[in-house]
């Protein structure tokens, strides 16, 4: 088997990444208002010294241009390997816990979507996804590369209860599940929100430690990140940052026409992206790097295009 040179392998990823511009994977327009298909940020602070009674919620807008394209879907979608800034929450975040809320060791954060009916039975399709599909971030264990996974994948053991449960959550955000209306962010008060309890993204001390349950009830290790004192280093474009996640999605049908993901694995977190967040409250996104695979077929289009260019000057 031959082994592309690091020349070769850096032109195929310009050439890939030249076409994902050509073929309109543009950056998003985020929606001011959470819509059904909102990929959410959730935070809490459990024992902390300032907000620890506080539930934050903040839209990160249609979940749909995380994930990327599908005839289904008619908006844009993360071009491969690029960064994009969403919104800025530092003014949020500073106000509900601290002015040094991105050093608050308490703080935790979760990233959510749920998309399709709760029932597995159902062959109905929300622009793409099949029933009981839902999107979760992981904590990255290092840094790593931009646009390269560095978490645990997200596992569930069959069909996940996780999509019906961050419905639940969604719904505390946007006032109704199937609704559209509702504010860019929320402020709770913890006693009057799911996100807290049991069963759906608890955090409990054991030893002096701060620990979180399984997500929902079956994703163990969780979905939630914590911030930590300092920088955690600096990710390509995104610079700077205090947090790095993830973010999967996880179907648990592949069976269906014309669906996003058919016939790949169920109940095994696909990888997207990695959400950041800076000290200053910058959220950014940068999407995942296609594999090698794609990036051949990418360059091969890439080739088709320049030869009819250059026939058609001939």
């Amino acid at each position: 088997m031959k082994i592309l040179s690091l020349k070769k392998a850096a032109l195929l990823a310009v050439l890939g990444s030249t076409m994902a511009a050509s073929l309109g994977l543009a950056q998003p327009v985020i929606p001011s208002s959470p819509r059904t298909a909102s990929l959410v940020l959730g935070f809490q602070n459990p024992g902390g010294a300032t907000g620890s009674t506080q539930i934050v919620y903040v839209n990160l807008g249609n979940v749909n241009w995380y994930r990327g394209p599908h005839a289904s879907y008619t908006g844009t979608t993360a071009s491969p390997g690029s960064f994009t800034t969403i919104t800025n929450i530092g003014s949020l975040l500073s106000a509900q816990f601290g002015s040094s809320w991105f050093d608050t060791t308490t703080l935790w954060v979760s990233a959510m979507a749920a998309r399709g009916v709760s029932s597995l039975d159902s062959t109905t399709l929300q622009t793409g996804d099949p029933a009981l599909t839902f999107y979760a971030g992981r904590q990255r264990s290092v840094l790593g590369t931009p646009g390269e996974v560095s978490s645990t994948p997200i596992v569930v053991a069959g069909v996940s209860q996780s999509q019906a449960r961050i419905q639940v959550l969604r719904n505390e955000l946007t006032g109704t599940i199937v609704g559209d209306d509702g504010p860019a962010t929320k402020v709770l008060t913890t006693g009057t929100s799911f996100l807290e309890e049991d069963g759906y993204l608890e955090i409990f001390s054991a030893a002096g430690l701060q620990l979180q349950s399984p997500a929902f009830g079956d994703i163990a290790g969780g979905i939630q990140g914590n911030f930590g004192a300092g920088s955690l280093g600096t990710f390509g474009s995104a610079g700077s940052i205090e947090l790095a996640m993830d973010l999967f999605r996880v179907q648990n049908r592949n069976d269906l026409t014309g669906q996003f993901g058919a016939g790949t694995a169920n109940n095994l977190g696909l990888y997207l992206g990695t959400i950041t967040i800076n000290s200053a409250g910058d959220v950014g996104y940068t999407a995942a790097i296609p594999e090698p695979t794609s990036l051949l077929l990418l360059s091969a289009a890439g080739s088709i295009l320049l030869m009819r260019r250059r026939r058609s000057k001939l």
